[in-house]
């Protein structure tokens, strides 16, 4: 896997993220705010998410045709991924893969993604600035878990809008 490309391509996606601070503040009253630049980012991220888990299940000789959701958690859970992992964004504190080792695999951005995907005149509302903090916080933490599995330690050079909060457990 050429983890360089999936850590430029979110620094990108984070400097897309940043840049929509100058019209929507990131305060707790437009964390509903949503917009056609929310949306974009949240559809890059999630195919950024996508792309990167694929990876991840193809290196470990998961042959399956159309991987889903659902197979990038196994993959995840049984590689050692902390997805009780909190991230903070400009003040906010989320745990993007909170409901992961639940049976429901449903992570309520990721639905909203799916959502604004395939219908999104009709859920274009969904794409919010909570969504795109989600979602962006979600690749944060597979490529902060991914340098800490794969080098004991994480790059801190990519970090930006992300950072690391702890296990929820531990605070």
């Amino acid at each position: 896997m050429n983890f360089d490309y999936y850590v430029k391509y979110f620094k990108m996606l984070e400097d897309r993220l940043a840049t929509t601070e100058k019209f929507v503040a990131f305060e707790k009253e437009n964390i509903n705010t949503y917009s056609i630049e929310f949306a974009s980012i949240i559809f890059d991220c999630c195919n950024l998410i996508n792309g990167f888990c694929s990876e991840l299940c193809r290196e470990a000789d998961i042959n399956k045709k159309n991987l889903n959701i659902t197979d990038f958690k196994k993959y995840l859970l049984e590689n050692k991924y902390n997805t009780d992992t909190c991230v903070y964004c400009r003040g906010f504190k989320c745990q993007p893969w909170e409901n992961f080792k639940s049976e429901e695999t449903k992570i309520s951005w990721w639905e909203d993604y799916n959502l604004i995907k395939h219908t999104g005149e009709i859920n274009f509302h969904k794409a919010t600035l909570k969504n795109a903090i989600s979602s962006m916080a979600g690749m944060f933490l597979l490529l902060f878990e991914n340098d800490m599995i794969h080098s004991g330690s994480t790059m801190c050079n990519w970090h930006g809008l992300f950072d690391y909060a702890g296990n929820i457990f531990d605070n």
